[in-house]
């Protein structure tokens, strides 16, 4: 039993460097963050010139 806890320890406390699966892992949770952000931050653009444009639009129909 204390041999099993041993190898979990040193699995999870091992400090060989990351390995190419963990690095892939980084990269999919970056990828997806901007992803994210990307979609935010075009729909507050998207939104904002809506009223831009109709502010716009009311101004020269009166």
């Amino acid at each position: 039993m204390i041999k099993r806890i041993k190898i979990f320890k040193d699995y999870f406390t091992g400090q060989k460097g990351a390995s190419a699966t963990e690095y892939g892992v980084i990269i999919a949770g970056v990828a997806i963050a901007l992803i994210f952000v990307f979609f935010t931050v075009t729909g507050a653009f998207n939104r904002g010139f809506e009223v831009i444009v109709n502010t716009l639009n009311n101004a020269v129909n009166r």
